[in-house]
């Protein structure tokens, strides 16, 4: 067993299954579609100056990357696909 197999078996049991806390989220990207599990999380940005604070607050949708899979294809999250939670959507952008 080389080491790096035995670190990561070593280490296996340490963290938690990110499905324990994920939702059911669907993501599209405008033409297919897909359900999966995302945990929820979120992003502060604050910038400014002087008397002038700008604070934007992003919410992340953490997912496993092999389970983003379109018109069976895998990929990658594409500016202006839309996710969906509990009846809610939100584009996805960068800041």
């Amino acid at each position: 067993m080389t080491l790096s197999e035995q670190i990561e078996t070593d280490i296996s049991g340490v963290f938690l299954n990110t499905d324990d806390f994920a939702v059911s989220v669907s993501y599209s990207d405008g033409s297919h579609s897909v359900t999966l599990n995302a945990v929820v999380s979120s992003t502060v940005f604050e910038s400014g100056g002087g008397f002038e604070i700008t604070r934007s607050e992003y919410r992340d949708y953490l997912i496993e990357s092999s389970t983003l899979i379109l018109n069976g294809i895998t990929t990658t999250p594409g500016r202006g696909d839309t996710i969906t939670e509990n009846g809610k959507t939100y584009r996805v952008t960068s800041p």
